[in-house]
């Protein structure tokens, strides 16, 4: 594109080519025309410490490219493009993935296990007894597998609404937070953002960089930097990502109806999502509702690079398209939500605010979500893709999923929520925390004891690890398809992702047992 930086950014064009854009040297899309921010043509968003009208923090006026919201809306553009660009999966295809999936994993693992099984013998003594008693522990991986096939198999699209293509005059905020340390990061958001909303300008927007340190961001009409002061406290005694957001709320100069679009410091935005924020956002204001919205995050970016991280990660996707779509299924935040890629209408973001104190503010967006739905609000989806990057070293893959267990925890007996939000999400953290007992007491059975389990138990827990492992490789087939591989060259990927399965699994228990050892105390931020 023709204004990434000179010395060629491969990542985003990798992400250009993926999202379906097509943009390529010279194309007048992607130049930087100021785009619309707000409604009021008079009014423009000041920085902190700025004045009205786009000043930067340092008082450098924003350069003059026009008032109001005309520029942005009024660009030609071809509506088809919009549609052919980037499409998301069919809830048709989402349930034959998973069911074919299923079949190809559970055919053989029973056919092979049941081998196993009829030769096994009765347990004698009492390492036998332990072995084949912890086995009961695997039933336990049947209730949030089965939350994942009621999602996968009941997957619909969150709007079934044509609104297509016609822009809205609704604004929308891009809000990344950040610590401001990993600048290539953040200056490829922003881009990815001004590419992604130049070519599919379907509504006014800002971007908005609130940041604990000072960035290199030229200012521009688009752009705001909001810097968190050093000495900046809530009186609640809010931490880390939750103080930084509560600040934005009281600092942000945009409207009470302006939509809020959460973005970590490294997730891209894709034609799709800029369709599904504005459909939701029509059928919001319509309904008055004002639901907060959520859809699937993708993170195929750094395959190359990090395949069995990458590999690892698939199962997050396949949650999006399982139990958290059952959850915004029916507007509940059951299981919390993610950091990023949240939707939400500035006033009802303000109704809670992020002064969560320290208990909050270890997972702050489960315990934001929980008090919302508490004070009646109610969560959707969003259809279409963001796309983010795994972890890069395995170190950091264990401090994040410990992290996420020690702070759901405190969310789940701290956080001011109704109960039964808090008991089905305690019922997750459990379930997580102890069901990798059962896979491993069963493999002790089979492979080094020959132990006999209860068949109950073995027919049960041969089903719930064939469908988890199926949830994995919905997961991957989506981020391979939408990372442009072909049929052929996914086959090797389909393969390393199920001989991984152990490795996974040792990973994401060790991250169980290091919380429980040794809890989060901080917010560990892994390098991306």
């Amino acid at each position: 594109a023709r204004n990434l930086p000179p010395d060629g950014d491969e990542d985003l064009a990798d992400l250009v080519d993926l999202a379906g854009a097509g943009v390529g040297l010279g194309d007048p899309a992607v130049e930087h025309t100021t785009l619309a921010v707000i409604a009021d043509p008079d009014a423009r968003p000041a920085a902190p410490g700025g004045k009205p009208g786009g000043a930067s923090p340092a008082g450098e006026p924003a350069p003059e490219d026009g008032p109001g919201i005309s520029i942005g809306l009024l660009r030609a553009f071809d509506p088809a493009a919009v549609a052919e660009s980037e499409r998301v999966w069919a809830p048709s295809r989402v349930r034959a993935v998973y069911l074919v999936a299923l079949a190809v994993v559970g055919v053989p693992l029973y056919l092979g296990t049941s081998d196993l099984w009829r030769h096994s013998r009765p347990g004698h003594g009492i390492a036998d007894a332990v072995v084949s008693g912890s086995s009961y522990v695997w039933l336990l991986l049947a209730v949030p597998v089965l939350l994942n096939v009621l999602g996968i198999l009941g997957f619909r699209r969150g709007s079934t609404n044509a609104y297509e293509h016609a822009p809205i005059t609704s604004s929308v905020s891009f809000r990344i937070v950040t610590r401001g340390t990993n600048v290539e990061a953040v200056l490829k958001t922003i881009e990815a953002v001004r590419v992604q909303m130049a070519r599919f300008p379907l509504f006014p927007h800002l971007i908005e960089v609130v940041t604990d340190n000072d960035l290199p961001i030229a200012p521009a009409q688009d752009l705001v930097q909001i810097r968190v002061p050093d000495d900046y406290a809530t009186p609640g005694g809010a931490r880390f990502k939750a103080r930084a957001l509560h600040f934005a709320l009281q600092a942000s100069a945009v409207s009470e109806t302006t939509w809020l679009f959460h973005l970590d410091e490294e997730t891209h935005i894709t034609p799709s999502v800029i369709r599904g924020i504005r459909t939701a956002i029509i059928e919001e204001e319509a309904t008055g509702q004002c639901r907060i919205g959520q859809g699937v995050v993708l993170y195929h970016r750094d395959l190359r690079e990090h395949p069995v991280l990458t590999l690892a990660d698939s199962v997050r996707t396949g949650d999006d398209l399982g139990r958290f779509r059952f959850q915004h299924l029916v507007g509940q935040t059951m299981f919390g939500m993610h950091g990023s890629f949240i939707l939400v209408r500035n006033d009802v973001e303000r109704h809670v605010g992020f002064d969560l104190g320290p208990a909050g503010s270890i997972t702050e967006d489960a315990w934001w979500s929980l008090v919302e739905m508490g004070s009646g609000r109610r969560s959707r989806w969003v259809d279409g893709y963001c796309l983010e990057q795994s972890t890069r070293s395995f170190t950091d893959f264990i401090r994040q999923r410990r992290r996420w267990f020690v702070g759901l925890t405190l969310v789940s007996f701290r956080a001011p929520a109704l109960r039964w939000h808090r008991l089905s999400l305690v019922t997750s953290i459990v379930l997580w925390g102890v069901s990798w007992l059962g896979w491993w007491a069963v493999s002790v059975a089979m492979f080094v004891t020959g132990a006999r389990i209860p068949l109950g138990v073995f027919v049960v827990g041969v089903f719930s690890l064939a469908a988890y492992v199926a949830v994995y490789l919905v997961g991957l087939e989506l981020n391979l398809s939408h990372r442009g591989l072909r049929w052929y060259r996914r086959l090797p990927w389909y393969v390393a992702q199920i001989v991984l399965m152990p490795l996974f699994s040792f990973m994401e228990s060790a991250a169980v047992i290091y919380g429980l050892v040794r809890p989060e105390r901080g917010f560990h931020v892994v390098k991306k």
